[in-house]
């Protein structure tokens, strides 16, 4: 019987995952773009010259051609004028797949098992007949909290680019700093039910997030989807490493 806690059940539910990725990629690359502070949200949106993704990688200081050779990342496409080449991840699978790779990397051996995370995203939005993203937040909540201090770098990127791995992993349909007429949306959480527009702030607070929302108009771009919309605002603290505070609303 499928059970949507777990994603390693293959033999139970004859389902196929990415379950070559749990031993194919090497420590290494995750650690060379920890280095390099290299993460997801840069991954899918490299616009580069020939010379940096096709050199040899003997003495390896670039994780863009360590990638690009792998398979991890493939051209897609071409500007002829600038000569320059867009890399990305060549599908859905990669890029799951990847995001669990670095999920390990942040959520090392004595953080626990992360279990707990797929629950509470099954239990509020999969099987619950409202998503019910305030039930959730305190979950993810608790995940930052786990962090080992020596992995978090204090700026709002940091916690952008955990929170979209994290939303990947779950296999969620997540896009970050998607761009509207008047800015970027910090991510963009689709479900079957709902469309929620987060605005991400490093110590300051939701009501500065939720103004940006409304200012910018950011669910304007969304008005031809009949989903249910969203603004969500999220704060996180330098003294916790942590989310702070949140505030969800529906939009009337």
């Amino acid at each position: 019987m499928y059970n949507p806690y777990s994603m390693f059940n293959c033999l139970e539910t004859h389902e196929f995952d990415s379950y070559w990725f749990s031993t194919g990629t090497p420590t290494f690359l995750i650690e060379l773009l920890q280095e390099k502070n290299v993460d997801m949200l840069q991954l899918d949106d490299i616009w580069t010259t020939s010379d940096r993704f096709d050199t040899p990688t003997e003495k390896i200081v670039d994780p863009v051609p360590v990638l690009y050779q792998s398979g991890y990342l493939t051209i897609k496409s071409y500007n002829r004028l600038a000569k320059l080449y867009k890399l990305a991840f060549p599908n859905e699978e990669v890029r799951k797949g990847f995001s669990n790779s670095l999920f390990r990397y942040y959520a090392p051996d004595g953080m626990g098992d992360r279990d707990a995370i797929y629950m509470a995203w099954a239990k509020n939005f999969i099987l619950s007949a409202e998503d019910n993203m305030e039930a959730f937040l305190p979950h993810l909540q608790t995940f930052y909290k786990k962090f080992p201090y020596t992995l978090v770098n204090n700026n709002e990127r940091h916690y952008q680019a955990v929170l979209y791995t994290i939303l990947l992993i779950l296999g969620c349909d997540v896009t970050p700093e998607m761009p509207t007429s008047d800015g970027r949306i910090d991510m963009v959480l689709k479900t079957k039910r709902s469309i929620y527009v987060m605005e991400l702030k490093y110590k300051k607070d939701t009501e500065v997030a939720m103004e940006q929302i409304d200012c910018k108009d950011y669910l304007a771009a969304f008005a031809d989807d009949s989903r249910k919309k969203y603004k969500v605002g999220i704060n996180f603290s330098e003294d916790r490493r942590s989310i702070d505070d949140w505030k969800v609303e529906a939009l009337a």
